[in-house]
């Protein structure tokens, strides 16, 4: 994975900013630098700041970490593009920021009352996972691995449910993360027990998504929120010469999810559910080659067994989607849904 790094200045803030597996163009990083630029209006005592933006499958990661006289303060986001992610992150910050000032207007004005000299407390600092541990393994060792290091909490990758896991360091000792494993048709936990539900590219793949909405509801407590991201494996667009096979392949790959039109059903799901103030975003995601390859080799390997297309009509179709990629006119993508509700 590549990393390019440049340092600009907004309005005499140092900024650092880096891209991990993607280029920044200047545009973005002009972006980037208005977007710092505001949030030192919020707190003109910033010593540098610091954005690292990180491309991922169907993903784009900002994080932003600004220093302060007053404390360090981070904010990371994730979204379909740079730009989204870069919004939600600046607008946590800026929250965490007039939150920060709010706290010590309100000390200054409980000490002029007393009489009393104010003491700014210690800021409050949001930590951010710098650690990925790519080897799957239990719980225990997670654990063990976190109790050897300094960090303050350990992302990895579960051996058992093959999820990615984090645990978190407590000051005093111990872990305030539970982790279960269990179905999302029927999940282990009690009505109204937590305060936040998400779920990512899964309804897609069960047999009755309407029943695992329900389950979100059912354990999120009142006045709690839902959030769900599904591809809809029905808008996979493909720019390619020879239309009536790239139509079959498309169909094909849809056809192969349990639930291929899951994404525009989300609100209809939430609403079935009960939730209410529903809100749904639509984002085009481009697919990047190699993976674009590996989504539809299956697909294609099924409409060759079953005669719909020959061999050669395949390798003729790939070699022309390989030259496209490689000239750099290719477009292909699909269409991701988000939604959320809260929970009556």
């Amino acid at each position: 994975m590549s990393e390019a790094g440049a340092r600009e200045r907004a309005d005499a803030v140092p900024l650092i900013v880096s891209g991990r597996g993607m280029t920044l163009t200047p545009a973005l990083k002009m972006l980037i630098a208005g977007k710092i630029t505001r949030l030192a209006r919020v707190v003109p005592r910033i010593v540098d700041a610091r954005v690292v933006c990180v491309a991922e499958k169907f993903r784009r990661t900002a994080r932003i970490t600004l220093r302060a006289r007053r404390g360090t303060f981070t904010s990371e986001a994730t979204a379909g593009d740079l730009p989204a992610a870069l919004d939600a992150a600046a607008e946590t910050l800026k929250r965490q920021l007039r939150e920060a000032k709010e706290r010590r207007t309100v000390s200054k004005g409980r000490a002029a009352r007393r009489g009393g000299t104010a003491v700014a407390g210690p800021a409050r600092q949001d930590i951010v996972a710098r650690r990925l541990v790519d080897k799957p393994m239990s719980v225990d060792e997670a654990q063990m691995q976190l109790d050897a290091g300094r960090e303050q909490f350990l992302v990895f990758r579960n051996a058992q449910s093959g999820e990615v896991n984090v645990l978190y360091r407590r000051r005093a000792g111990g872990l305030p993360v539970t982790f279960r494993t269990g179905n999302a048709l029927g999940l282990p936990l009690g009505d109204a027990v937590v305060d936040r539900c998400r779920a990512d590219t899964l309804l897609q793949h069960v047999p009755d998504p309407a029943r695992v909405v329900a389950e979100l509801v059912r354990v999120t407590r009142p006045g709690g929120r839902i959030a769900l991201l599904e591809f809809d494996q029905a808008t996979l667009a493909i720019d390619h010469p020879d239309r009536p096979t790239t139509r079959l392949i498309q169909d094909e790959v849809t056809q192969a999810f349990a639930q291929g039109w899951a994404g525009r059903g989300l609100r209809r799901l939430l609403a079935a559910a009960g939730a209410a103030d529903i809100t749904v975003d639509a984002l085009w995601v481009d697919s990047e080659h190699p993976f674009l390859r590996r989504l539809l080799a299956p697909s294609l390997h099924r409409l060759i067994a079953r005669g719909d297309i020959s061999a050669s009509t395949a390798d003729r179709w790939q070699q022309e989607l390989d030259q496209a990629a490689a000239a750099g006119r290719l477009t292909a993508g699909a269409v991701v849904f988000v939604a959320a509700g809260n929970v009556r």
